[in-house]
């Protein structure tokens, strides 16, 4: 509460008081006063105690408060991702247990084609059916993922959530081990039950290039979702499946092919994986096979017969496998730009 002193005006008034004599002695007591220098003191400052800890709390929670790095961004986002695919069961759950029951399908479609020197032509199909089966069932859900997400992505990035390429990043790594895990089920089942050689490090080959396959497959279908629409991205999928069929070395073998058409197949990732597959069961030394009593002759009994017939050099196992690759990074990093640059024309017609 103010003192009557302590108000300006009131207090221009009592000064006039005192030099008229109007309050006796104390003019006396305030000239001596203001001799001493204990008034010219500075305060002590009387602090509450509970303001001082509300202050202490208010400065906590300003330090968690912080704003967060770009990779507590990324953890946040894998952690979402992971969540996303365990809880959406027609992509982990149906996926798994189709790619488990169509393995056994293959392998028993295929029976004794892994050792049986009569039907090596049919197991080069068994290899051409692994392409193309696990290039479509990697390929077309990765049409649709980023389109599904388009409305909410953007809302975020307008926000300032995270940065698009964490995003991005965050979601290749959370997906790339479901598509090597789906791969491996159904390789697994396919390559054992079809009796394919019983050698790990074969084995081994022969999954390494199967699961680039379906990361390179996974790469076109976001390059699709990123530029066209989902009807037409789905459309085009099936088309390069085809094409990539076609220049694959199966329907018309490398050896044949007219040379002027050969760079489509050099371009072709499914030729790379269907000569790595080859490579892997008949290359390297491969024995020769057994021919079953009920043939009279078996010409494709020894393994480097069927690889100079179809045009595939022995040894370039690791070609094959660098060329997917690569083609893999060149492809993921395509795949950003023109997810960047939807986000960003969407961001602007908002």
């Amino acid at each position: 509460m103010c003192t009557r002193l302590d108000v300006p005006p009131s207090l221009s008034f009592a000064v006039m008081d005192v030099a008229s004599g109007e309050l006796g002695d104390q003019a006396e007591a305030m000239e001596r006063l203001s001799s001493e220098k204990v008034w010219r003191a500075e305060r002590a400052v009387v602090r509450d105690p509970s303001q001082e800890t509300t202050e202490k709390g208010l400065r906590k929670a300003m330090v968690l408060i912080r704003k967060p790095s770009e990779f507590d961004r990324f953890w946040v986002l894998l952690h979402r991702s992971m969540i996303q695919l365990y809880r959406d069961w027609t992509v982990t759950h149906l996926k798994l247990a189709l790619h488990f029951v169509v393995g056994i399908i293959f392998g028993l479609y295929f029976t004794d084609a892994g050792w049986d020197g009569s039907k090596t032509i049919s197991n080069f199909g068994f290899f051409m059916a692994t392409c193309v089966y696990l290039g479509y069932t990697s390929m077309m859900p990765a049409v649709l993922r980023f389109p599904q997400e388009m409305n909410t992505l953007r809302k975020e990035q307008y926000n300032n959530w995270y940065k698009l390429r964490t995003y991005y990043i965050a979601y290749i790594i959370a997906n790339i081990p479901i598509q090597m895990l789906f791969c491996t089920v159904f390789v697994s089942m396919a390559y054992f039950i079809s009796e394919q050689v019983a050698d790990w490090t074969r084995f081994v080959m022969f999954l390494s290039i199967c699961q680039l396959l379906s990361i390179m497959s996974e790469s076109i279908g976001l390059f699709l979702g990123t530029t066209c629409n989902p009807i037409n991205g789905t459309f085009l999928g099936a088309i390069l499946i085809a094409i990539a069929m076609l220049f694959a070395g199966f329907l018309v073998f490398l050896a044949h092919m007219p040379s002027y058409l050969s760079w489509a197949a050099d371009l072709n990732y499914m030729r790379y994986a269907l000569e790595g597959l080859s490579l892997s069961i008949y290359g390297y030394g491969r024995e020769s096979l057994e021919c079953p009593r009920s043939e009279i002759y078996c010409h494709f009994r020894v393994p480097g017969t069927l690889l100079t017939e179809v045009g595939i050099e022995d040894g370039r196992y690791w070609i094959d496998v660098s060329a997917i690759s690569a083609m893999i990074v060149v492809l993921r990093f395509v795949s950003f730009v023109t997810l960047k640059r939807k986000v960003a024309c969407g961001e602007r017609s908002s």
